[in-house]
């Protein structure tokens, strides 16, 4: 586990606010209260299906990632997670770990945002 220093953490503070974690017990819903009730997000809200899961497996076979860098199941959870909400930004340490798994899915439209 990557333990940035405040360097990193007091910057990002302010957007990690508005950000949601998928299923944590900490984490406010994905989408906010309105009039008409509590919406909620389908992707976050239920756990990957058995199809979600072969997706995943085979793109971590089939993922052009770098030489030093190996498959690795989180990174593509990630990824997968990422192109089904369409449009996302993954903030992450290190975008060459997560580069290979958007295209291997098929998804043009995932951005990696360096942190």
């Amino acid at each position: 586990m990557r333990r940035p220093g405040p360097a990193i953490v007091h910057p990002l503070s302010a957007v990690l606010k508005e950000c949601a974690v998928p299923r944590a017990r900490s984490s406010p819903a994905a989408l906010r209260r309105t009039p008409a009730g509590q919406a909620e997000c389908i992707a976050c809200a239920t756990a990957p299906e058995v199809w979600d899961q072969r997706r995943i497996s085979t793109a971590l076979g089939t993922a052009r990632l770098l030489e030093k860098k190996r498959p690795d199941a989180v990174d593509a959870l990630v990824a997968w997670t990422a192109v089904k909400h369409r449009s996302a930004v993954v903030s992450t340490g290190d975008p060459d770990d997560i580069a290979g798994y958007p295209e291997a899915f098929g998804a043009d439209d995932v951005h990696l945002a360096p942190v």
